[in-house]
């Protein structure tokens, strides 16, 4: 049987090293210290996400309907998945995305009006917007 590699020791939550492999076919075993994927963190919900997300290109649109989750719920754990992996969200050191990449879009149907007025709304909120509306 498979089993994921812990996050940390289960005795001390110390940081976990991988000192063998072993190939399944041969048998052959290697020993040292190897270090392990940055997306073996994920679990198997996570890396169901990711899958989706890039079968789908990138769409938050499609990854709702094949998992049956909505729009926040996707945002949330993407955001949960780069936390994970070490990645900043934009508006947290990365620029929001520009409006003619939200039109185009919306305009191929990737993104909903709402979620361009969400986008869009974050994007000038970060300070990408030229003033307020009164």
């Amino acid at each position: 049987m498979d089993y994921n590699l812990p996050e940390s020791c289960p005795v001390c939550k110390g940081e976990i090293v991988i000192t063998s492999i072993k190939c399944k076919r041969c048998e052959s075993e290697l020993k040292g210290i190897f270090r392990s994927c940055d997306f073996c963190s994920l679990n198997s919900e996570q890396a169901r996400l990711v899958k989706v997300f890039l079968a789908s290109r990138g769409s938050i649109k499609e990854v709702e309907k094949e998992l049956g989750i909505s729009y926040p719920t996707v945002r949330a754990r993407i955001a949960e998945i780069l936390a994970v992996l070490g990645i900043s969200e934009a508006g947290e050191g990365e620029a929001a995305p520009e409006s003619s990449d939200v039109l185009r879009k919306l305009e191929s149907g990737e993104i909903t009006a709402g979620e361009a007025a969400d986008l869009l709304r974050g994007r000038k909120q970060s300070g990408g917007g030229h003033g307020t509306r009164g």
